[in-house]
C-alpha cells in the first residue's frame, strides 16, 4: 500500500459517513470542529456504538470526516466521491477515483487484508490541484456561456438592424431582396411562365 498506515483510509461502501481518529486530523493539521454534545454512531446493522466528538475537513475531495476517538480504522464513505460526480472503480489490486473527465485523481491499493485503502495525505495534496482544475473548468464554462450569450445578442441586434433597414427601404419603395423572399419571387415568376 502506498502511503503510511497511519494516514490511510479504508474505502467503505457500507458506511454512510467517513470516520477517523483525532490523531489523523492532528497529523494532517486540520482543525477539529467539536460538537456541543457527542453524536452516537453505530457500526454495522447491530454492531457496536461509538461517539463522534466532532468533525474535520480534509479538503475538497474527501470533505468532512467525523472524529471518533475509539475508531479502529479510518473509513472513507464511497458516496463522498460519487456525490461529486466521480466514479469509484474497484479492480483486483487497486481502487481508483475517477473524475467527470475520466481522469484518475486518486488511486489506492488492496492490501493483504483484502481491503482497499487510499492515502489520506496524498488525497489532501491532490485536493489542492483538483480544486484548481475544478475552478479553471468552471471559469472556462462561464466564459463560454458569456461568449455564447454575446454572440446571441450580436445576432439579435444584427437581425433587428437588418429588419429595420429593410422596413425603411420598403417604405421608400426601394426593392429589397431577402434570400427567402427571392426564392418565393422566383417561384412566382416560374408559375407565371407556366401559365
Amino acid at each position: 500500500m502506498r502511503g503510511k498506515r497511519e494516514t490511510r483510509g479504508m474505502m467503505d461502501s457500507g458506511a454512510n459517513i467517513s470516520i477517523a481518529r483525532r490523531e489523523l486530523a492532528e497529523k494532517m493539521g486540520v482543525k477539529i470542529i467539536e460538537y456541543e454534545e457527542a453524536v452516537s454512531i453505530q457500526f454495522g446493522k447491530e454492531g457496536a456504538r461509538s461517539e463522534a466528538i466532532g468533525y474535520a475537513n480534509f479538503g475538497e475531495l474527501i470533505g468532512d470526516i467525523a472524529i471518533v476517538n475509539d475508531a479502529s480504522d479510518t473509513l472513507i464513505h464511497i458516496k463522498t466521491f460519487t456525490d461529486k460526480g466521480m466514479r469509484v472503480v474497484f479492480d483486483r489490486d487497486i481502487v481508483q477515483i475517477v473524475d467527470e473527465e475520466g481522469i484518475t485523481v486518486i488511486e489506492g491499493k488492496c492490501d493483504e487484508s483484502q481491503l482497499y485503502y487510499i492515502d489520506i495525505e496524498e488525497a489532501m495534496k491532490i485536493s489542492i490541484e483538483y480544486e484548481k482544475r475544478k475552478r479553471k473548468r468552471e471559469e472556462t464554462n462561464v466564459r463560454e456561456e458569456n461568449r455564447q450569450e454575446r454572440d446571441e445578442t450580436k445576432s439579435k441586434v444584427y437581425t433587428n438592424v437588418v429588419e429595420k433597414e429593410y422596413a425603411r427601404k420598403r417604405q421608400k419603395g426601394i426593392a429589397v431582396v431577402v434570400e427567402s423572399d427571392y426564392e418565393s419571387e422566383e417561384e412566382e415568376e416560374d408559375n407565371k411562365n407556366d401559365r
